[in-house]
């Protein structure tokens, strides 16, 4: 293992999604393969990586040189084992690492996420409101969410060496890389949560009868992914839409690209009136997670949110601020849209990275 490392170290790094799973083989910061799978049209993480090592690798060697591994999947990961919540698969780090005889890291999507963040470049983000810094300068954290087939949610927090003897799960970042232009020499604890999953609070009237018919399509707890990702879009414009016929250019089933569509091409009332009620719930969730992790920067992630930009700049910032004593304080954080297009690869790649400088510190 010590000559793989020294001579090629190649990754299989992925993130897994309920709607796309990415995989790639990367060496450092150069990617050898790459593919994008439909999720739901697999039947495993391991069936796809399969498929991927057979087809996509430009030599069928390289499956031999992989030395670790680090996927990102939608789940709650325990013990190295994750249950995707919108897919129903387990994935476990044990199947993978018998896989392709390597260490395995298995992390929640979001993880991975925030382990982008603090590498991301100023093209790979776009600046919505607050200050234009990308990483906080007085020791606060940074709060990273976003809407795609679910809500993810994610906090990094700044860990000084002279402040813990302890040893959590963190990882680093190199100053002199150029990849890191905003980077100040902090190194970043990631913590994933699953807070997505929390209850949702309607804002006004019309949230009440959206959480009450909620209700009524999935019980008593209705979470604020319910309303904040893909299938939150639809489920918007179907409240709002109250049972009238579908508008032209609609048919069944709707989906949230018809509703953008009607919404930004069309200037149809139903489909701008359930996006902008998206957004101010968005908003209003990036906040609740600022005021709770004491961040100073928020960086909105996921499928759904780029193509949200036009609603995202008009309405987002006002349901942001709308917290009362503390809106002064938030005005002081910074706010981005990722536009990246594969953060968790990137993330993941982080990682994994930080994986096998573990591996070269611990071999003989």
């Amino acid at each position: 293992m010590t000559h793989k490392i020294a001579d090629r170290p190649l990754a299989l790094i992925g993130d897994l999604g309920a709607t796309n799973t990415r995989v790639a083989l990367v060496q450092g910061h150069k990617t050898i393969a790459q593919c994008s799978y439909a999720t739901q049209e697999a039947t495993s993480l391991e069936s796809m990586l399969e498929q991927f090592m057979s087809e996509e690798l430009p030599d069928p060697s390289l499956r031999e040189e992989i030395v670790v591994s680090c996927f990102g999947v939608a789940g709650h990961v325990s013990n190295g084992a994750a249950h995707l919540t919108n897919v129903g698969w387990v994935v476990r780090e044990s199947t993978i690492r018998e896989m392709i005889n390597a260490p395995a890291l298995l992390v929640n999507d979001f993880y991975v996420q925030a382990a982008a963040v603090p590498v991301m470049s100023r093209e790979s983000v776009v600046h919505l409101c607050g200050p234009e810094l990308m990483q906080p300068n007085d020791g606060r954290s940074i709060a990273i969410l976003g809407a795609g087939s679910g809500l993810g949610e994610a906090i990094l927090i700044p860990r000084y060496q002279d402040l813990s003897p302890f040893e959590p799960l963190e990882f680093s970042v190199d100053v002199n890389s150029s990849s890191t232009p905003s980077n100040d020499g902090s190194e970043w604890i990631v913590v994933a949560t699953e807070g997505g999953h929390t209850r949702f609070a309607p804002r006004n009237e019309a949230e009440v009868g959206l959480n009450r018919w909620l209700k009524g399509r999935y019980g008593d707890h209705v979470s604020v992914e319910r309303v904040v990702s893909g299938a939150g879009v639809v489920d918007l414009f179907l409240y709002f839409l109250g049972g009238r016929p579908l508008p032209i250019g609609f048919s069944e089933p709707v989906t949230g690209a018809q509703v953008t569509h009607a919404a930004f091409e069309n200037r149809d009332s139903i489909a701008l009136n359930a996006l902008t009620h998206f957004v101010g719930v968005y908003a209003d969730e990036a906040a609740n997670l600022t005021l709770k992790s004491n961040a100073g920067a928020v960086y909105l992630s996921g499928g759904v949110t780029p193509h949200l930009l036009p609603m995202l700049h008009e309405h987002f910032s006002h349901s942001f601020l709308c917290k009362g004593r503390y809106n002064k304080l938030l005005a002081n954080v910074s706010v981005w849209v990722v536009i990246e297009p594969d953060p968790g690869l990137l993330g993941a790649q982080v990682l994994a990275e930080r994986l096998l400088n573990s591996m070269r510190i611990s071999s003989p």
